[in-house]
């Protein structure tokens, strides 16, 4: 089947009449014949288009469904001889190669169309030169499936990098899923294959079939799509940006202050799950309300690259370079990433180079033979994951993560990519120094860490009961020993909510009152903590069921109409909110995170009050003062020892206040340091933060 070539101009009149019969032309070397028509030769242009010869011209067109096929010239239409297995060709005396067109014709329509075999390659050899040596920054602009305008016409350049195949076709809708008609070239040791596909444009299905070197074919998607069919279904879709950005001041600013001098507090999101059902276009109309609402600077979108198991929560990417199309095409995710900006909201994306699935269409074995896995298959498999590890080794391999990561910043304005699975690619230890030092000195060059070990060790120490907390105070005091080693995060994430792990309100002992009273407390420890802080979906607001990406956050439990809980919920969604609105404002929470300087233990051994007490300093010195008591008992007149010239204190956050759902038992009034102590009511499970009076 042809598509009918929109750029060609309709006929004025009928297709010219034929010219009679034109002369044979000379029949292909019968081992050409056999590799072009099994999709195994590396230059079908060499055999198909037009190409002078003694007497004329010679025309060949490969079209395996077709009854017959004609040449339009200026001098009018002559049929072309069928030579059999769909294959038409004839010799016109003339001069030279002119412009033309073929006329298709089936059994009960014709087409009038371009022929793809008449083009020059339309990818560049500075392309190739960069593509060989793993140096191309913008790698999806040449490779993947591009519409263009090539020599005057319009239609898609499909190009792939296949360099074991003995040859690549183009399948797809418009061909009922058959590549004989569409073979691709080699455009040499590059190991790319191009094909200029006149009339086909954006919203054209296909899929790479590839002849490998043992003989086999198969279909492969496009590893550069940057869009796919919906899951289950598995083709790649040609695809063109149109959005419009609205966020240029965000744009413009949003690298003005280094990472970890600035106000960093993550909200993250399994987007398909959020709001079940919602699409990209709905999401932006929601999620950067609410995250403003509450106050977090960015959003941290778990994968959206094209996964085919929902179930992995895309962290078994398939198609690098297209955003899921479950919620939406391209353009709505960019609409999503622009609606978030224009509210003010930095939008982070989990980014997953470690390891991708065995799909037997998608990158696995590309080209029969590794290719973005390694050729060892010790090395190539992933152990506990069941997945191939990348071949780093491999310029180009390497060339495809890199762009990738360049593509999701400058096409989608991503603001930042939390790297997957970073301990995996070096097989070691989460414990490797230097993650976040530059590189010109040795270090890895990121931003931002993880604090896994501030993660366990807190944790650790919140899921035992009050009595027993005495005994593992360190773990609550050990983080500060490597405190400034990195820059890092405090993550309770989504992996700390799932796999019997419960949710981070029911990891706490006791009572429901208790559990969120700890929960409360313990998010005002990790507020005023150094560290960025990141918090997972649904936490925010105390829900007890694990993450499910099946059903979501549980929102019902803030419907005050059906559920007499609900204030419980709705006031540690408010504790959150004043969390960051009194973090966002006050420097001493975050702009010192890396700098020793920035903070003082105040009560450091108090293990059997279960009491810690600690200083942050900005960089003018200004003080706030954080007390955590993790007993369940009221402490009355509780003695600090604060080495800090202030008048009086003021409290500011109490994660006990009624309106959280506490018991409230406050400070309501200024206190007075005496003889440089202080002495503080601090309520049970709770936080408190007081800063210099008046606040």
């Amino acid at each position: 089947m042809a598509l009918r070539d929109t750029s060609l101009p309709e006929p004025s009149g009928p297709v010219p009449p034929a010219a009679g019969r034109a002369q044979a032309a000379p029949p292909l070397d019968p081992a050409d014949r056999e590799r072009l028509l099994h999709g195994a030769h590396h230059d079908p242009h060499a055999l198909l288009g037009a190409h002078p010869v003694p007497g004329g011209v010679a025309f060949r067109a490969l079209r395996p469904f077709a009854c017959a096929v004609s040449v339009v010239t200026d001098g009018g239409r002559t049929p072309l001889v069928s030579e059999g297995d769909g294959l038409f060709s004839a010799v016109l005396p003339l001069d030279a190669i002119p412009e033309y067109t073929l006329v298709v014709g089936y059994e009960q329509e014709e087409y009038e169309v371009h022929d793809p075999y008449r083009f020059l390659p339309a990818l560049g050899e500075l392309d190739l030169h960069l593509i060989r040596e793993g140096r191309h920054e913008q790698l999806w602009k040449a490779l993947g499936a591009e519409p263009m305008t090539h020599e005057g016409v319009a239609g898609t350049r499909f190009t792939v990098w296949a360099p074991n195949a003995r040859g690549v076709r183009v399948a797809g809708d418009f061909t009922y899923w058959d590549g004989t008609a569409f073979p691709m070239r080699s455009l040499g040791a590059a190991g790319v294959w191009e094909l200029f596909l006149p009339g086909v444009g954006e919203g054209a299905r296909y899929k790479f079939e590839i002849t490998s070197q043992y003989g086999g074919r198969f279909l492969k998607a496009d590893p550069m799509a940057r869009r796919t069919e919906v899951p289950p279904d598995t083709a790649s879709i040609v695809t063109a940006a149109h959005h419009e950005w609205g966020d240029a001041e965000w744009m413009a600013h949003r690298g003005d202050t280094p990472v970890h001098e600035a106000p960093l507090s993550v909200y993250e999101v399994h987007l398909p799950s959020w709001r079940k059902g919602l699409t990209y276009r709905e999401l932006a109309e929601e999620l950067p309300a609410y995250v403003k609402d509450l106050g977090f600077t960015h959003v941290e979108l778990m994968p959206v690259a094209e996964h085919p198991f929902g179930g992995s929560w895309g962290y078994q990417v398939t198609s690098y370079y297209a955003p899921t199309s479950r919620l939406g095409s391209p353009d709505d995710f960019r609409y999503f990433v622009d609606a978030c900006h224009r509210a003010g909201i930095g939008v982070i994306m989990d980014w997953v180079p470690a390891h991708f699935p065995k799909d037997d269409w998608a990158l696995a074995r590309f080209d029969g033979d590794p290719l973005y896995e390694p050729g060892n298959a010790q090395r190539a498999e992933h152990p506990d994951w069941g997945t191939y590890e990348f071949d780093y080794a491999r310029t180009e391999v390497r060339n495809f993560l890199v762009a990738n990561a360049v593509y999701w910043c400058e096409e989608f304005h991503i603001d930042g990519l939390r790297v997957d699975a970073v301990a995996s690619m070096l097989y070691l230890s989460t414990a490797w120094g230097g993650v976040t030092a530059p590189t010109d000195r040795g270090g890895l060059g990121f931003g931002l860490k993880w604090n896994m070990g501030w993660m366990h060790d807190s944790l650790q120490y919140m899921s035992k009961e009050p009595v027993h907390r005495k005994y593992h105070h360190h773990e609550m005091t050990f983080s500060m020993v490597y405190a400034y080693s990195e820059n890092y995060v405090l993550p309770i994430s989504h992996d700390e909510v799932v796999h019997g792990k419960q949710a981070l309100v029911s990891k706490m002992p006791g009572d429901w009152w208790q559990r969120r009273a700890n929960h409360r407390a313990y998010l005002g420890f990790m507020w005023a903590h150094p560290g960025k802080q990141l918090l997972f979906m649904g936490q925010e607001f105390a829900q007890g069921g694990e993450f499910s990406e099946e059903h979501g956050p549980e929102w019902w439990l803030l419907d005050e109409g059906a559920n007499c809980a609900a204030g419980d919920h709705r006031g540690v969604r408010d504790l959150v909110r004043d969390l960051n609105a009194l973090y966002r404002d006050v420097p001493a929470l975050w702009q010192r995170d890396t700098r020793p300087e920035g903070f003082r233990w105040v009560a450091v051994d108090a293990a059997d009050d279960n009491v810690f007490a600690f200083l942050r300093h900005d960089a003018a010195g200004a003080p706030l003062l954080a007390v955590s008591n993790f007993s369940p008992v009221v402490r009355e007149g509780y003695r600090l020892d604060v080495p800090v010239d202030v008048t009086a204190w003021c409290e500011v956050l109490n994660t006990d206040a009624a309106r959280y759902g506490g018991g409230d038992v406050t400070n309501p009034d200024p206190v007075k340091p005496e003889d440089g102590h202080v002495r503080l009511t601090l309520p049970p499970l709770a936080t408190v933060w007081l800063t210099p009076y008046p606040a």
